[in-house]
């Protein structure tokens, strides 16, 4: 479990605290890597040994966990759509529509396309997704989420309206 130290962004930038480095270990590195990606920074040794390595990244794999953990708590656990195929499952996209009957209903051929069973109507209205949708997420991230039993159908709700769900 990671220890969660909450800064504000300065004009000068931000500080990391010197109990923070000393918490990780990294009080007396001389020679420090800050890796900056989208929405994330890391802090890392210049200089590991293999075992070093081994262990930040468990770490790493650790935060990814309690990333995912908020995730699940935002969005809940699939509920099996009332027992019937859930719509927003990887298998439901499979399936292919004529350009021809895309162009009369004013959909891009090259759309991501949303199949959605009506059991009562006992019909399936295919619908162009949305301009974000599960199809954004990396294929190995969407299928540990599967896994861990997150509902597909509220973590696209969140993805089309931008609401945090992650701190605030």
């Amino acid at each position: 479990m990671s220890i969660k130290f909450v800064k504000e962004n300065q004009s000068k930038g931000v500080r990391i605290p010197s109990a923070a480095l000393k918490i990780c270990g990294l009080q007396d590195t001389q020679k420090l890597e800050l890796h900056a990606q989208e929405k994330a920074l890391v802090l890392l040794p210049g200089r590991m040994t293999a075992m070093e390595l081994l262990r930040t990244v468990e770490h790493l794999n650790e935060l990814g966990q309690e990333l995912c953990a908020h995730l699940l708590e935002a969005c809940g656990k699939c509920e099996e759509c009332g027992e019937a195929l859930c719509p927003f499952a990887p298998e439901m996209d499979d399936f292919e529509v004529s350009s021809e009957l895309l162009d009369a209903a004013g959909i891009p051929t090259d759309a991501h396309l949303w199949a959605c069973p009506d059991l009562d109507a006992k019909t399936i209205h295919i619908v162009e997704a949305p301009e974000v949708d599960l199809h954004a997420i990396h294929p190995d991230l969407l299928e540990k989420l599967t896994e861990d039993g997150i509902c597909l159908g509220e973590l696209q709700k969140y993805l089309t309206s931008k609401e945090v769900v992650y701190g605030g």
